[in-house]
C-alpha cells in the first residue's frame, strides 16, 4: 500500500476518534426514550472502538498484511448492525481524502 493510502487510513482513524470523543451527553433522568438513545449510542461507540483499534494497530505496523477489502466489509457490517449513517460516511471520508478533497493533516 502506498504512503498516500496509509495517510488516508490514518486520517480516517483520527476522524473516528473525533466522532467518539464528541459524543453528546444528555441528562437521561427517568425518560425511557432517552435511555434507549443513550444505550444505542453507547453500543455504536463501543463497536466503533472495537473495530477501529485494529486499524490503529495496522497503522503502527505500516499496514503490513492489512486487507483493505476485509476492512471495508467490516465497516458495512457495522452499518447494517447499528443502522447508523455515521459508519456509512467513513468510506466517503476516506475516498475524499484519497482524492484530495479533504484537508491534509501534514
Amino acid at each position: 500500500m502506498d504512503a498516500e493510502r496509509q495517510e488516508a487510513y490514518r486520517h480516517l482513524l483520527y476522524t473516528v476518534f473525533l466522532h467518539l470523543r464528541a459524543g453528546r451527553t444528555e441528562t437521561i433522568g427517568w425518560n425511557p426514550l432517552a435511555w434507549r438513545r443513550a444505550t444505542s449510542r453507547l453500543r455504536l461507540n463501543q463497536a466503533l472502538a472495537d473495530y477501529f483499534h485494529n486499524l490503529a494497530l495496522f497503522s503502527v505496523w505500516r499496514f503490513e498484511n492489512f486487507d483493505e477489502h476485509k476492512f471495508w466489509q467490516g465497516i458495512e457490517r457495522l452499518g447494517r448492525r447499528h443502522g447508523s449513517e455515521l459508519v456509512e460516511r467513513y468510506r466517503r471520508i476516506f475516498d475524499d481524502y484519497v482524492a484530495g478533497r479533504a484537508a491534509r493533516t501534514s
